[in-house]
């Protein structure tokens, strides 16, 4: 008796679609996010790449600068070795970026899902650098959009409704069965078939019958049994969701401490930076007069390359944070204009 009972079925199929629809946005979900980080996992590879160049030119301009002074008697023969033995080393550094830079290429390549026999010395260009802004969320607002768009507390919620339909159909087990019949016709005997049904338009043949069917199961022991199952299955279920949603609450604050801490640390690597290029260009200075030895320069200058890789990776991990911190709030795809209904068509 009642809605609840009859719409199991119906209702049970429409949140066997919705849970699809949940696990297929989930997947794209991840999916944009892992892209958007090879994407740049390359543009830092690129920037690392030009740094290291950079590093060689410094190097070069420190081996001519030893090799002026030691023609002039300034300096002995070791500092010259010393220098080119530096030079060889940055050398190597920048054939490992360069490996580097075609491994990130390689890795976005297979993200894009390229057609078959893909060419994979294709190079990328990456049109959007790493230009920062400091972004301030609000933690509250994010958990609360946690909640109402990460796809696997949907799927979660779907299941514990699913639980409770079973927990309804089972309790309605239990119940006896109680069905109400009716059926009516015409019925009207004749010597041959025409005379059979000469008569069926006349009231004397009419015939109705009307019942009651009721039926209960023995001892109700396997009835009780599902009943007590899907009772337990539906508190799994509702045990599941609030484990779900402390572990989503608890992403969301490790994405926004991260977030705050990668900009934090922008700041002190560009500091860093200014710093290293105005040491370096006063010992250069000094190496000049006789004041400091080549090796001085070149840790100088090995302070200074380090800085700006630290200084680059810094934008590059600030920005690869906000994605995480979108992906924990489940709302990288409407921030980025997926639409997850045009990606399914697409995908059929």
């Amino acid at each position: 008796r009642g809605l609840d009972v009859n719409l199991v079925a119906l209702r049970q199929a429409e949140h066997g679609y919705l849970s699809s629809i949940y696990a297929f946005e989930e997947a794209l979900l991840g999916l944009v996010a892992e892209v958007e980080r090879a994407y740049w996992n390359l543009v830092l590879a690129q920037e690392v790449l030009a740094i290291r160049e950079f590093a060689v030119e410094l190097a070069e301009e420190q081996v001519q600068r030893t090799k002026d002074l030691f023609e002039v008697g300034r300096t002995v023969e070791a500092a010259v070795l010393s220098a080119q033995a530096e030079k060889a080393t940055r050398e190597a550094e920048l054939l490992e970026a360069q490996a580097d830079l075609r491994n990130q290429t390689i890795m976005l390549l297979q993200l894009l899902n390229p057609e078959d026999n893909p060419d994979w010395s294709l190079s990328l260009d990456p049109q959007d650098r790493p230009v920062v802004e400091q972004v301030t969320p609000d933690t509250e607002e994010s958990i609360q959009l946690a909640y109402a768009h990460r796809p696997e507390l949907r799927q979660a919620e779907i299941d514990q409704s699913q639980r409770e339909l079973a927990v309804t159909a089972a309790r309605n087990a239990l119940l006896p069965e109680l069905d109400l019949s009716a059926r009516y016709g015409l019925t009207s005997l004749g010597e041959s078939f025409s005379g059979g049904t000469r008569d069926l338009n006349t009231p004397d043949y009419y015939n109705y019958e009307i019942g009651l069917d009721f039926s209960m199961p023995l001892f109700n022991r396997a009835e009780r049994a599902r009943h007590q199952r899907a009772r337990l299955a539906a508190r799994q279920a509702d045990r599941t969701l609030a484990d779900r949603e402390q572990r989503a609450e608890t992403a969301v604050h490790q994405a926004l401490n991260t977030v705050q801490s990668r900009w934090e640390r922008i700041a002190a690597t560009e500091l860093a930076v200014e710093s290293r290029e105005e040491e370096l260009r006063v010992e250069e200075d000094r190496y000049m007069v006789g004041l400091v030895t080549h090796l001085d320069v070149l840790q100088v200058q090995r302070f200074l390359i380090q800085a700006q890789v630290e200084a680059i990776t810094a934008k590059v991990t600030y920005i690869q944070a906000l994605t995480n911190l979108y992906e924990q709030e489940g709302t990288l795809l409407a921030r980025r204009g997926v639409s997850v209904d045009e990606a399914a068509t697409q995908h059929h």
